[in-house]
């Protein structure tokens, strides 16, 4: 660069900085922590506006960055804290534990085409099935008739209310020596494996809705042979659901009739002395117990991820 370019550039003026000028380090910390202490005192529940008229003093715009922030913080550390102290049944063998429930998968609210998933509770690995017309009483016996014919009909079976309480479904149970593990009502979450699986087949299955009932029906089959084979399950030490399936000890058959006469004369027991609210709840911990006593499942706090030393047995 030549002396008359310097002389040049030296002569320039540099315009100011539009806009006011940036908050310095102290006011910044200043206003998060007032925000913190507000929304502390408004439950984690109020937005910038309420904390700035509780704030007149703080900056706006700082509020605007900082409140939705603190929130996002807040509810992050309450998920973690919630997932250590969440208490997780781990299922021990195949066999021993399925669940079921049912998702509109196509069709209108007039004409839904429904489909029905089973997964075991100790592999995740997805077992049956069916699809078509809102659900019945009759596919729910069929679903388990079919598992009972390849030797898969469990010791408990899973499910909330709806037709799996119907008295067609609970007569095949007790004539099968099932135990019946229902969900407490308006409680979603006692069935949450269940409710999971439905979201992560129904994003792996793609757009359905305009698809006839057999094409949906294919797709889903499709779709749950592809997550038994490919999807690792980090909670189960990261292996698929068809490597659990060869590498976990199967359940010993001949237990059935001890498990069913221990399961149900521990129901009997636990709704004896509940309230009729607590009658459901009762039921699920008379089966937990259950299991746990055959050494079949057990309670474990956290999200049941498998300490590295149990993976490892796996192998």
């Amino acid at each position: 660069m030549c002396e008359r370019t310097l002389r040049y550039l030296a002569k320039q003026e540099v315009s100011p900085r539009m806009g006011r000028p940036p908050h310095s380090a102290t006011i910044r910390w200043a206003t998060m922590m007032a925000a913190g202490r507000q929304l502390r005192r408004q439950g984690w529940t109020a937005g910038w506006p309420a904390v700035a008229t509780a704030l007149p003093h703080a900056p706006v715009g700082l509020l605007k960055v900082f409140v939705p922030a603190l929130k996002r913080r807040h509810r992050g550390k309450v998920a973690r804290l919630r997932a250590r102290h969440r208490v997780t049944l781990m299922v021990e063998r195949p066999g021993v534990l399925l669940t079921e429930d049912g998702f509109q998968a196509a069709g209108t609210r007039t004409a839904p085409v429904v489909a029905e998933l089973l997964r075991d509770a100790a592999t995740m690995q997805y077992v049956g099935g069916s699809t078509g017309g809102p659900t019945r009483s009759e596919d729910v016996t069929g679903n388990l008739e079919a598992l009972r014919i390849t030797g898969k009909l469990p010791l408990v079976y899973g499910s909330d209310n709806g037709p799996y309480k119907a008295a067609l479904v609970q007569a095949y149970l007790a004539a099968h020596q099932v135990v019946w593990f229902p969900s407490r009502p308006h409680t979603p979450q006692d069935n949450g494996g269940m409710e999971r699986a439905i979201r992560e087949v129904e994003a792996e299955a793609g757009d359905l809705e305009d698809l006839p009932p057999v094409e949906v029906a294919e797709r889903l089959g499709a779709t749950t042979g592809r997550l038994n084979a490919y999807r690792v399950r980090p909670s189960r030490g990261g292996f698929t659901a068809d490597e659990l399936t060869e590498l976990m000890p199967a359940c010993d058959p001949s237990v059935r009739p001890r498990f069913y006469a221990a399961a149900t004369a521990a129901i009997a027991a636990a709704l004896a002395g509940a309230k009729p609210r607590q009658a459901r709840a009762a039921w699920r911990q008379a089966v937990i117990g259950t299991m746990e006593q055959f050494e079949l499942a057990r309670r474990v706090r956290g999200d049941g991820a498998p300490a590295p030393q149990e993976a490892e047995v796996l192998t």
